[in-house]
């Protein structure tokens, strides 16, 4: 991501002299110095030239979350007049504003007011962050720990949102770091062919990398390697660090879209929406329906993964999405059942709670209750073998979306869904 002019389409072109580079490589160029270990060299293969993926890269930015390219140009404008000027108060804005940059999905109007307080609470530091930004030339990596002082900047180690400031204050020398970029530079599966030689980055193998996405802690050493990394490709192909960092991120965009999800919707409803419109008698039974589940479950996981942290609201509205599909398919399931029809009646007055709980009240907790409703074993179970004969007719059952409840149960506290502790060191 790189810096501002009036037309990002004419300013990638520029920055590359007007040259067409067709088929180019990056390669780093490893300089051992005391303050900067020897780095592994690494071969980057464009496969379409530079000025192609750039000139999308608007795009690109803009299918992560809309409006998100104007926002990225107007921080690097306000970044100058920051460090020129210094003010505290308009720092917090300018801090809040690029924490949203980074984590649109997690940082709503509730989340920035918290940021804003926080921070506010923290003048000294913010003063000191300051003069180490305006500095940052000199001072290079250290002006980053001077910022890692502030909550959700790196107070716990993480370099997400440190990443992103230093990134729009300095692009020619830093980028942000992103578990897509790591993707790319390491050649994990689904983002090839764009790196010869693969970046081996210590205690952070490809695998890892896919699995944990969005919610990927990024510590300073793997931030300094990978930064170095981006400097050296810079460096050898007269780029900026934040445009090699912009050109990487909109490969893997190309290789892996972002799926729309906008405010009003659920990723749930978009992914298993296909599910919930067909017909029970046209799905698919047995294991070839048991794969089926199991595909939308690890696709709807993934999608969650790389939108990183949601906003409470968001987490609510997610959740009231699958208890709403859960509560169709009983209801579908209990017509012309005349036998079971008050205790599926039961189960849907329950789910319906869940589906318009408008707080949170305590929907992981009552998603397990509902699922010992339905569990011969469990001392609150009525009776009747829900789970069985409605897989055996090809409906979903909370037991197949058990990875979905385990992965919220990880990640965030039931009813006010925000980080768990264990969680809150990668969010901050």
């Amino acid at each position: 991501m790189a810096s501002v002019s009036s037309d990002p389409t004419e300013r990638w072109r520029g920055s590359l002299g007007g040259k067409e580079k067709g088929i180019s490589t990056f390669m780093t160029l490893p300089r051992e110095t005391p303050e900067r270990p020897l780095i592994a060299a690494s071969i980057m293969r464009l496969s379409e030239n530079v000025d192609q993926l750039l000139a999308k890269a608007p795009e690109a930015v803009d299918s992560f979350h809309p409006g998100h390219w104007a926002l990225l140009c107007g921080l690097e404008q306000r970044a100058q007049a920051l460090v020129r000027e210094r003010k505290v108060g308009e720092a917090i804005v300018f801090l809040t504003d690029v924490a949203y940059l980074k984590q649109p999905y997690r940082i709503d109007q509730d989340q920035k007011a918290k940021i804003r307080e926080r921070l506010a609470q923290e003048p000294q530091n913010l003063s000191e962050a300051l003069e180490a930004l305006a500095d940052i030339e000199r001072r290079d990596y250290r002006a980053m720990t001077a910022l890692a002082k502030l909550p959700y900047f790196g107070l716990h180690g993480g370099r997400a949102f440190n990443s992103a400031v230093v990134r729009v204050v300095c692009p020619a020398k830093f980028a942000i770091i992103d578990w897509r970029n790591l993707a790319v530079l390491s050649n994990a599966e689904g983002f090839e062919g764009l790196v010869e030689s693969p970046v081996n980055f210590k205690g952070f193998p490809p695998d890892r990398i896919v699995e944990e996405r969005g919610h990927l802690l990024c510590p300073q050493g793997l931030y300094e390697q990978y930064n170095n990394i981006i400097r050296d490709m810079a460096a050898s192909h007269g780029l900026k660090a934040a445009e090699v960092d912009l050109a990487l991120w909109t490969y893997s965009v190309q290789q892996k879209p972002f799926g729309s999800y906008h405010q009003q919707e659920s990723l749930f409803d978009r992914i298993f929406g296909f599910l919930a419109r067909t017909d029970v008698r046209q799905r698919p039974k047995g294991a070839e329906r048991n794969n089926q589940v199991t595909s939308f479950t690890q696709s709807y996981i993934n999608a969650l993964k790389d939108l990183g942290w949601l906003s409470p609201e968001r987490v609510r509205v997610e959740l009231s999405a699958l208890f709403r599909f859960v509560r169709d398919e009983c209801e579908a399931y209990g017509r012309n059942k005349p036998r079971i029809r008050l205790k599926i009646k039961r189960i849907t007055l329950a789910l319906e709670t869940g589906v318009k709980a408008s707080r949170g009240e305590r929907l992981l907790a009552q998603w397990k209750r509902w699922e010992d409703m339905l569990n011969p074993a469990s001392p609150i179970y009525i009776g009747i073998d829900l789970p069985g004969s409605m897989v055996m007719e090809g409906y979903v059952v909370f037991e197949n979306l058990v990875p979905i409840r385990e992965y919220f149960e990880k990640r965030y506290t039931d009813s006010s869904f925000d980080p768990t502790e264990a969680s809150e060191t990668s969010f901050v």
